[in-house]
């Protein structure tokens, strides 16, 4: 691959076929990869591996519950050739087992804390690739919020729009953070009734 960004496009033809990519990436460069293979009515389910030059995983990508297009990003450890291999997840191949995937520098969000926002202003720590510097933003949600309701947010960062929408609950109920520390039932963080909890769970070494 001589350039990036850009979208490859390509087929697996018959059952076991792999497809192998070489582009060139710097030392800490953050690349994102999105496969649109499925939703236009390919029968794939792709499956994307990174290899460094001398042939040891740098990412791979993981099948999520729901969503047969992966995406997958990772930071280059150094910089020089690196090589994407693209099969599918079942060592499936056929006429309808085409693939399209956007490969470049593209702002991601692959988290958001809390989940959800209250009415009005609130404000989300955000996690990614190529998010610019972003880690905390505000967002507006509806006045009137009802329990259920969902919202489709897109962060906007100096280098431009994320590739990707994020879903957030709308809260209708006054928002509580947990507080640390509150791992047993001796800590227990008291609430009253008619509140939305927001919390994290850790590993136990993180929790004191």
């Amino acid at each position: 691959i001589e350039w990036l960004p850009g979208t490859i496009a390509g087929s697996l033809s018959r059952p076991g076929d792999l497809d192998y990519y070489q582009f060139s990436a710097r030392e800490g460069q953050q690349l994102v990869l999105e496969s649109v293979s499925a939703q236009i009515g390919s029968q794939i389910t792709p499956m994307f591996t990174v290899l460094d030059a001398q042939g040891e995983v740098v990412a791979r990508s993981r099948l999520e519950p729901g969503r047969r297009d992966p995406v997958l990003g990772f930071t280059a450890p150094q910089s020089g050739k690196y090589l994407l291999l693209v099969g599918d997840y079942e060592q499936r191949g056929g006429r309808n087992f085409f693939y399209r995937v956007a490969v470049g520098e593209f702002p991601y969000v692959t988290s958001v804390f809390p989940l959800g926002v209250g009415k009005g202003s609130s404000e989300l720590e955000v996690s990614g690739y190529n998010l610019g510097g972003v880690r905390k933003v505000k967002v507006e949600a509806p006045e009137r919020g009802y329990w259920g309701e969902t919202l489709k947010w897109r962060l906007q960062t100096p280098r431009g729009a994320a590739m990707n929408q994020v879903r957030l609950a709308v809260g209708g109920y006054r928002e509580v953070f947990e507080q640390e520390p509150n791992n047993s039932p001796d800590r227990a963080q008291p609430v009253a009734p008619g509140v939305t909890v927001n919390g994290r769970i850790a590993p136990p070494s993180a929790q004191e």
